[in-house]
């Protein structure tokens, strides 16, 4: 699929908006959830899904990016604080012996996540970029790739 048919075929505001606002609030909201419901603590396996739920979101609004003429870059800071937030609920389980949501920097790290998501979220979807204009690079290849045989056969 060539990069206009992507862009010829631009999403809905509904779609988008769930894939740069939905996805990314609800992923990072997720380990929240999860986490103050659970009165009892949840093993390794379970906390690592839990606590890997906003960078699989994160991964799948940037995915869409990939389809629509966005600004993925915006959502690179949620990204990157999804994935210390990963690092310290997880190594919460060894530091406190409560729930892993009263470790300070595991809050911290968790409301600023959040905070990310929705302003990278807003912001992605607002700011959408300009259509690049129509380049016939590959005519202008084949073009070049054809005189270089007509040089070739002269000689």
């Amino acid at each position: 699929m060539l990069v206009s048919e992507t862009h010829a075929a631009e999403p809905g505001p509904a779609r988008r908006a769930f894939w740069l606002l939905l996805v990314p609030m609800a992923s990072a909201l997720v380990p929240w959830l999860v986490l103050g419901a659970a009165d009892a603590r949840p093993g390794g396996l379970a906390i690592l899904l839990v606590a890997a739920a906003p960078l699989i979101g994160a991964l799948l609004a940037i995915r869409y990016a990939f389809g629509a003429l966005v600004h993925s870059w915006l959502l690179a800071p949620y990204v990157a604080a999804a994935a210390v937030f990963m690092f310290v609920i997880l190594a919460a389980g060894d530091i406190t012996s409560g729930s892993r949501l009263d470790f300070g920097p595991a809050t911290v790290t968790g409301v600023i996540m959040v905070v990310l998501a929705g302003v990278g979220g807003v912001v992605s979807y607002v700011w959408a970029p300009e259509p690049e204009e129509e380049s016939d690079w590959e005519a202008e290849r084949d073009a070049r790739r054809a005189a270089e045989r007509n040089a070739e056969t002269e000689a």
